[in-house]
């Protein structure tokens, strides 16, 4: 299943599913957003589970545009189900622009799967204090390999980051001796590694922090 969004107003209580099901899995589904303006408290799914349903694995978000107000909710894949894993579930940004947001690659209810291999990745937009980002927003046991890729330099202050296992880092090319590419008031490390790469065209000298 698959749905696109280019324009339009969604109030607070909009929900957006690129799939959801109460029985079964949810699998392969995708949201792609290229506009739009969506109010606090939309709710943006790739592929939600309830009740006695299976995996959500492999839904994915694709935002390059729009504007997201505060507690607008952005989720890969989210499972309130007793049972079922999740795993390989993406959030995209390339662009828009985001209010205190809450980003997660997972979420929901689930406290018995395993969350794994899941992605928030984000290469371009604007965001303002507040926001937060997660590798999930569950209760699951098991958590393995859920990774953010950041590859800009973000102004706004994040309220908290939380459960990645990896964290990675690639220097974009208007990056400066002493700029910051992401800070927060709040980060719970889960047995995290960071990682740092850097984009063609970085000038940066030895020393430089």
């Amino acid at each position: 299943n698959s749905i696109t969004i280019k324009d339009g107003t969604f109030g607070e209580e909009c929900l957006v599913y690129g799939g959801s099901t109460s029985e079964g899995s949810a699998t392969g589904n995708k949201v792609t957003i290229s506009g739009g303006t969506f109010i606090g408290g939309s709710i943006i799914y790739g592929g939600n589970v309830d009740d006695d349903g299976g995996d959500v694995s492999n839904n994915t978000i694709t935002i390059s545009d729009g504007t997201f107000g505060d507690d607008v909710n952005i989720t890969g894949g989210s499972s309130n189900s007793n049972s079922g894993n999740m795993s390989g579930n993406i959030v995209r940004i390339s662009g828009g622009d985001f209010g205190a947001v809450n980003i997660f690659a997972c979420s929901g209810l689930n406290t018995t799967g395993e969350v794994k291999n899941n992605l928030v990745e984000i290469t371009g937009g604007t965001f303002t204090d507040g926001f937060i980002l997660g590798g999930r927003d569950c209760l699951s046991v098991t958590s393995i390999n859920n990774t953010l890729n950041l590859k800009i330099k973000i102004s706004g202050k994040a309220a908290q980051v939380v459960y990645f296992q990896k964290m990675n880092f690639t220097l974009p090319a208007d990056i400066a001796n002493g700029d910051t590419m992401l800070s927060t008031d709040s980060v719970y490390y889960d047995n995290t590694t960071i990682g740092v790469d850097a984009a063609n065209g970085v000038k940066l000298n030895s020393g430089d922090v």
